[in-house]
């Protein structure tokens, strides 16, 4: 019998078929990413993937879900706007009602705000 040849996986299996960790696995389920079917086992409730899902996964999953990168990414891609771009980025960042959420808005974001010889822009 062939490794991957069974219709359904389990959440380890299915890690090793995507050559990733169980954790990851289950974060895709979590996030409904990753349809699976719930079916009783001998020690009871067991997860089950179904192939096609993991086949289809990768068209699911194009990016990186780290915050860090992308961070990053919006930086880089604000630097590169036009002026005029820029501003209208701060004003829909900045535009809260909420006095306390634009303290944190602002704090948040003055670092991205900067050009990298720490001027602001």
């Amino acid at each position: 019998m062939e490794k991957y040849g069974e219709k359904l996986f389990t959440v380890a299996e299915s890690a090793s078929y995507l050559g990733k960790s169980t954790k990851t696995v289950r974060r895709y389920i979590k996030q409904g990413l990753l349809p699976c079917e719930r079916t009783k086992g001998k020690f009871g409730p067991e997860i089950r993937i179904p192939r096609e899902s993991l086949d289809r996964l990768p068209e699911l999953v194009s990016r990186p879900s780290r915050p860090e990168e992308e961070a990053l990414e919006i930086i880089s891609l604000y630097r590169k706007a036009s002026p005029e771009n820029r501003e209208l980025v701060r004003k829909i960042l900045t535009s809260v009602p909420d006095e306390e959420d634009l303290e944190a808005r602002g704090g948040f974001l003055r670092p991205f705000f900067r050009k990298r010889g720490g001027e602001k822009a």
